[in-house]
């Protein structure tokens, strides 16, 4: 096993047989960058993969923890990750994938890369809802949420500034002429 960089491999050239291959993704790792979430965490991706004449079969796991804003306060959120996912891909007679399209992988010119692959996985990894444990938001923001919630706002309506009474007594005035 060895520590790579590059997240793309060139199938062609890889010798028929098992190979393994780990990669580090941290908060550098450009497929970060280029989504549009905003994540960053250290994630260990480890691919294996077992090439054969027609076939190539590629599992992947991915084990780390991401950090994704909270839903609520917009403080980082720690999400574990740990997935695992396999392809099983047809090889034609001049080493090309085929059905490429059916795993939405980016292949081009028998180089398979990756970056997508794992941001791809990353993503489908965050809950719908991202939120901290009850009591761990950051407080400043709960109590501007709480101003303008629903709650909130009942209980800030009953505040009226003394200032719009007189006006309040004008619209009145006009709805009954």
């Amino acid at each position: 096993m060895s520590e790579k960089t590059s997240y793309r491999l060139d199938i062609r050239q890889l010798p028929m047989g098992k190979h393994y291959y780990d990669f580090l993704l941290e908060d550098d790792f450009s497929g970060y960058r280029e989504s549009d979430a905003d994540i960053s965490g250290k994630i260990m991706a480890k691919i294996d993969i077992d090439k054969k004449q027609s076939t190539l079969n590629l599992s992947m796991s991915l084990q780390g923890i991401i950090y994704v804003p909270c839903d609520r306060c917009l403080e980082p959120v720690a999400l574990d990750i740990d997935n695992q996912q396999t392809f099983a891909l047809k090889i034609n007679a001049n080493g090309e994938l085929l059905n490429v399209a059916d795993f939405d992988l980016e292949y081009e010119d028998g180089i398979l890369a990756l970056d997508t692959l794992f941001l791809e996985e990353i993503l489908l990894s965050i809950p719908i809802q991202t939120l901290h444990k009850e009591g761990d938001c950051d407080e400043k923001i709960l109590k501007i949420l709480n101003r303008y919630s629903k709650e909130g706002e009942e209980r800030y309506k009953t505040e009226t500034d003394p200032r719009w009474e007189s006006l309040k007594n004008i619209s009145e005035q006009l709805k009954n002429n």
